[in-house]
């Protein structure tokens, strides 16, 4: 089932939406995990 974005915005589950562009330090140069590090990456939803 679609939900496009017009009709969430008539349904006043979104607004209409401004695109920023966050600039860091890493975003603009990138950055590096040395080998053999351990990483966790955690998302809750």
């Amino acid at each position: 089932m679609e939900y496009p974005h017009e009709q969430a915005v008539a349904d006043g589950v979104n607004v209409n939406y401004d695109v920023y562009r966050i600039r860091t330090k890493i975003t603009q140069a990138g950055s590096k995990i040395d080998a053999g590090s351990v990483n966790f990456i955690k998302t809750i939803f």
